[in-house]
């Protein structure tokens, strides 16, 4: 199933099956990406007083498979867009 947000899309189905879970991942232009994120609501801190550009600091150097599932959900999001990669 794919949905679809304005020009935007997002493949539940690589999300589910965790295709990119044991890769690092690299943000292309990270401006771009969180002003996105925050346009969609996406990348919420799991704590109120935390911003979403440090929240993005904080995991910015692990695997997707170790990221809580709302960031890992953003990034698989970011990925099908164009505006992040994952890799090695």
């Amino acid at each position: 199933m794919r949905f679809f947000l304005n020009q935007y899309r997002f493949d539940i189905n690589k999300y589910d099956s965790g295709v990119y879970d044991s890769l690092y991942f690299q943000v292309f232009d990270e401006e771009a990406a969180l002003d996105v994120l925050e346009q969609l609501g996406f990348l919420f801190p799991s704590e109120p007083k935390e911003s979403r550009r440090s929240y993005y600091e904080k995991y910015k150097n692990q695997k997707i498979g170790e990221l809580p599932l709302g960031y890992r959900g953003a990034l698989y999001f970011l990925i099908a867009n164009g505006y992040a990669e994952a890799v090695l």
